[in-house]
């Protein structure tokens, strides 16, 4: 069993996530995280774009990622499953505040959904689709959301 920054990481080792944990990552989201992992009951892929955990001095300081002075509580995966299944896991366990779903991402040169999510105060829920974001306040969201899903299922 591995330990990340003290915590128990059953599914995941320090050499799968861009930045080091062990340094940039906030305990409460590797908490988050693993127990993520154990309700999906499908592995959690971190995506190894730079910054998908913890980003720096060229990164704007209201992002959950910016790890400058303070640990990141940010992270971006893919789940080995259906999105949609992750989706509801995600956003019913009550361990997230903020929850971005990318439906316009790649893992490995194929499109696959991205998840975005953090340990924010004020809960927060967007998606983006060909570089544009979708917030709950706007016209279609909702409709929007359910066009994305129902996109994926229809390829």
């Amino acid at each position: 069993m591995s330990k990340i920054n003290e915590i128990e990481m059953p599914n995941f080792k320090p050499n799968e996530f861009p930045e080091d944990p062990n340094l940039y990552a906030h305990k409460d989201m590797l908490i988050s995280l693993q127990e993520t992992r154990t309700r999906l009951n499908k592995p959690i892929i971190i995506s190894r774009a730079n910054g998908s955990l913890a980003r720096f001095g060229d990164g704007s300081s209201s992002s959950r990622h910016y790890a400058m002075n303070r640990y990141s509580d940010a992270i971006d995966f893919f789940p080995d499953c259906d999105p949609f299944e992750a989706f509801v896991v995600i956003s019913s366990i009550g361990l997230w505040g903020g929850i971005g779903i990318y439906f316009d991402t790649e893992l490995k040169g194929l499109k696959k959904v991205m998840f975005h999510c953090d340990k924010r105060r004020q809960p927060l829920i967007w998606f983006r689709n060909n570089g544009k974001y979708y917030y709950p306040y706007m016209d279609l969201f909702y409709q929007e959301l359910y066009s994305r899903f129902s996109d994926y299922y229809n390829k």
